[in-house]
């Protein structure tokens, strides 16, 4: 692999164009949408039993909303086994636990379409990982990755320096590998401890020279994850070059502004869910970063949605301040590896 493959998918990640959430049309103006056929308006209006403004308002698994006590007196009268129907369409629902209260409906719709926007993540992170240039090729071919991709030998780092890096070596023979004396991580698996650690690894740097594969390890383990192979404990991938960064150093983001700048398919992804995912931020080439990382006279940040410098939140998300669950993944050259202080990779 040459120098230029980084370079040239990394200045790639921000270029493509993000998916449409839905492909569905926007419903006319002055209507809401519908879900099971049901017009949410009637959510809130009357009951379909006894034609009153609806009191402790449940709804079917069909979408049907009625008042608990109208809807259970009904069931009372007529069922007579252990099914329910509803009165308005007929629908049967598996028994009377099955009903919702508006609070439930919501939660259960604000899930589905946090999952949906998800979805719409992973199909984003597969199309701009899927294919690559290789070399210095300026003719506009990509080739599938999985087709090319040739498995790194990465290695727990030992130095006093970084105790916690990855360096990764090329694996070109099985002799090769029996004289390196160590223990071979496939980039999938570089966030599973060891059985002798006690504590879970959070912050990953991998090291290696240049043109080695260090970036196509990202988008090997970034499409692997978004096709569901591997690391599905993960809610959401975040993707990122410091080539990227670069361009916003002097600007002021939040850290969830940040992630709606560079993802457009997570822009519904508010900061509550953002606490209580597992996100896996990835760095990519540490060697090109422009910013000044400075870990010592750093700001405190805690909120997702404070504004900063992105060199700030950068050192606040790698020292666990924000977003102390996340995941993070950065690569870079040897040269460039002492920006990251030893005390903020974590391993055990």
């Amino acid at each position: 692999m040459e120098e230029e493959e980084e370079g040239a998918e990394r200045s790639r990640w921000s270029q493509e164009e993000p998916p449409c959430f839905s492909s569905d049309p926007e419903p006319p103006k002055g209507r809401k949408r519908k879900r099971s056929g049901v017009c949410e308006e009637e959510q809130l209006s009357c009951c379909a039993l006894c034609q009153d403004v609806l009191k402790d308002p449940v709804s079917t698994s069909c979408g049907h909303w009625f008042c608990r006590q109208c809807i259970s007196s009904y069931w009372d009268q007529s069922a007579s086994s252990g099914d329910s129907s509803c009165p308005q369409c007929g629908e049967r629902s598996r028994s009377r636990a099955g009903l919702q209260t508006a609070s439930q409906s919501s939660c259960v719709q604000t899930d589905v379409g946090l999952q949906e926007v998800l979805d719409e993540h992973k199909i984003s992170l597969r199309r701009r990982c899927e294919r690559v240039t290789e070399g210095s090729d300026e003719t506009g071919s990509r080739t599938l990755l999985n087709t090319i991709y040739t498995e790194l030998y990465i290695t727990e780092g030992q130095s006093e320096e970084v105790h916690t890096q990855h360096e990764v070596r090329q694996l070109e023979t099985a002799s090769k590998m029996d004289a390196l004396h160590d223990a071979p991580i496939r980039c999938q698996d570089i966030f599973k401890a060891f059985p002798d650690q006690q504590r879970p690894i959070r912050v990953v740097l991998t090291n290696g020279v240049a043109g080695v594969g260090k970036t196509f390890s990202v988008q090997k383990f970034t499409l692997d994850w978004a096709e569901g192979l591997e690391n599905q404990h993960v809610s959401v991938v975040v993707l990122l070059s410091f080539r990227e960064l670069n361009l916003i150093r002097d600007e002021q983001y939040s850290l969830l502004e940040l992630l709606h700048v560079f993802h457009p398919t997570l822009q519904k992804v508010t900061a509550e869910k953002l606490a209580v995912s597992q996100l896996l931020f990835i760095f990519d080439g540490l060697d090109e970063s422009r910013l000044s990382l400075d870990f010592t006279n750093r700001k405190l940040l805690s909120d997702v949605t404070q504004k900063s410098s992105v060199s700030q939140l950068l050192t606040n998300l790698i020292q666990g301040n924000l977003l102390p669950s996340a995941l993070v993944w950065i690569t870079s050259r040897p040269a460039a590896a002492n920006q990251i202080p030893p005390t903020c990779v974590l391993t055990g």
